[in-house]
C-alpha cells in the first residue's frame, strides 16, 4: 500500500509542479500558432487578461497560473494500467512547506492523504498513520520560482484551439508542445477559465493519461495535521 500511496503522491506532486523536474531546458526550435481571431484591446489593471486567439498570450498565462498556485482545490484523474483519481485541496503559499489534503480512489479503495510539514500520512481503516518512509522534499523543491522559467525554455509549440469551458466556466483551450527529457516532446492540452479562477491541463506519457483541474485558484483552505 505504501508503494502504491507513494507513487500516486509522486505523481500529484509533479503535476503540481508543472513536470518541471523532468523538462528539458532547451529552447531552440520555438515556433506559435494561433487561430486569426479579432484582438482586443488591453484590460484595465488587474482585470483578467482575455487570451482568446492568441497562442503566445495563452502560454504565459499557462506559466504564470501553474507555477504561481498558492492554494486551489485540485482533482487529478489519471487513466492507463490502473485508474486513480485523487481529489482534494493544496495549499503552496510556501513553496517550502506544502500541505495537501487528498483522498484517492484506485481499484476500488478509497484512501485519504495528508501531506504536511514534509511528512505525508494516510488514514487506514480509520486510523491516521505516518507513512515514515516517504519524504516530499525532493518532490517539492521544484515547485514555485523555477518553474515559470523552466517552462518557457522546454516549449516547442504554442496553439490556440478555441473556446471551451471548465465545469461550466467560459474559457479558451491551447495545445502546448513540452521538450521532456526522459520521454521525449509532450502534448499539453490546456484550458484557461477566463476569470483565472479555473485551469485544466491534460497530457500522456508512458501510456497514462493525466488530467489535473484546478479550481477556486487563490481562495481559503483549510488543511489540519492528522492525529496520530
Amino acid at each position: 500500500m505504501k508503494r502504491i500511496i507513494g507513487a500516486a503522491l509522486a505523481a500529484l506532486l509533479l503535476a503540481t509542479a508543472a513536470c518541471t523536474p523532468q523538462l528539458s531546458a532547451d529552447p531552440a526550435g520555438d515556433t506559435s500558432e494561433s487561430a486569426p481571431a479579432e484582438q482586443t484591446s488591453a484590460p484595465a489593471e488587474q482585470e483578467p487578461q482575455d487570451t482568446a486567439g492568441d497562442a503566445e498570450a495563452g502560454f504565459e498565462e499557462y506559466v504564470n497560473l501553474a507555477s504561481n498556485v498558492t492554494t486551489v482545490h485540485m482533482v487529478m484523474k489519471m487513466t492507463g494500467s490502473a485508474d486513480t483519481t485523487l481529489e482534494g485541496d493544496l495549499d503552496a503559499t510556501d513553496k517550502s512547506d506544502l500541505k495537501m489534503h487528498m483522498t484517492m480512489s484506485m481499484s476500488g479503495q478509497s484512501i485519504e492523504m495528508v501531506v504536511w510539514g514534509g511528512k505525508v500520512y494516510a488514514n487506514m481503516a480509520g486510523t491516521w498513520q505516518e507513512m515514515t518512509s516517504m519524504d516530499v522534499d525532493d518532490l517539492t523543491a521544484e515547485i514555485g520560482a523555477k518553474s515559470a522559467d523552466t517552462l518557457r525554455d522546454a516549449v516547442k509549440a504554442k496553439k490556440y484551439i478555441g473556446e471551451a469551458d471548465i465545469d461550466g466556466s467560459p474559457g479558451h483551450k491551447y495545445e502546448f508542445t513540452l521538450d521532456m527529457s526522459t520521454v521525449g516532446e509532450v502534448v499539453y492540452t490546456v484550458v484557461i477559465a477566463n476569470d483565472k479562477k479555473s485551469l485544466q491541463f491534460e497530457f500522456e506519457s508512458n501510456g497514462t493519461t493525466t488530467e489535473v483541474t484546478y479550481t477556486k485558484i487563490g481562495e481559503p483552505v483549510s488543511i489540519d495535521k492528522p492525529k496520530i
